[in-house]
């Protein structure tokens, strides 16, 4: 990915959705925008519904506008909104961890109680 000329910049665009990554390889002027390379990509088509203003986006996984200036070479990443907020994740599996260990347990101690049955019985 180089550059054809000095007043021109390779730039590549990245976008993953599940299960696939979308990469475009852009020439663009030099002065062009990190919004320039996502309309210039043709992957906004990819996501009906969404304009420029409310995508999160970002250059080499630093978060930025489409208002920066593109440098030679960047890769201008299309992040996807979060489904969940990882803090909540976390919650989440840590209370379904618990109920599912307090489940085991909890069939474990008619077991427990009729070995200490079968104990009593043989004293």
């Amino acid at each position: 990915m180089a550059a054809s000329s000095p007043e021109r910049l390779a730039v590549r665009v990245v976008h993953a959705l599940a299960g696939q990554v979308c990469v475009v390889d852009l020439d663009l002027p030099r002065g062009a925008t990190v919004g320039d390379a996502v309309g210039a990509s043709g992957l906004l088509a990819q996501l009906p519904g969404v304009a420029l203003q409310t995508l999160d986006l970002g250059v080499f996984n630093r978060r930025c506008g489409p208002e920066r200036a593109l440098q030679d070479g960047d890769r201008v990443e299309i992040y996807r909104p979060l489904l969940i907020d990882p803090k909540a994740a976390r919650h989440l599996r840590v209370a379904a961890r618990r109920t599912e260990a307090a489940r085991a347990r909890q069939a474990a101690r008619p077991q427990r109680r009729a070995a200490q049955a079968g104990e009593d019985e043989e004293r």
